[in-house]
């Protein structure tokens, strides 16, 4: 059961990445799809920053978790 627990931060990581990836995607899709700035707007915001942070937010955890893997080791 702890074994899981160890692995969760890794896992959790990845996962925030790849929603983080689709946000950003899903964004500039958005934007893509308007040709006035004002409609673009909304899309930068809510694709581009919440899935720029959902990306560090993940690297954060994939980090923590590796750190955390090495120094048991």
């Amino acid at each position: 059961m702890r074994n899981q627990w160890a692995k969760l931060g890794g896992v959790l990581g990845i996962v925030y990445c790849i929603a983080g990836f689709v946000l950003i995607f899903l964004g500039w899709n958005g934007t893509a799809s308007n040709d006035s700035e004002t409609a673009q707007i909304p899309y930068i915001v809510s694709g581009g920053i919440a899935g720029l942070g959902l990306v560090v937010v993940g690297s954060a955890l994939i980090v923590a978790h590796s750190l955390r893997t090495d120094r048991v080791e």
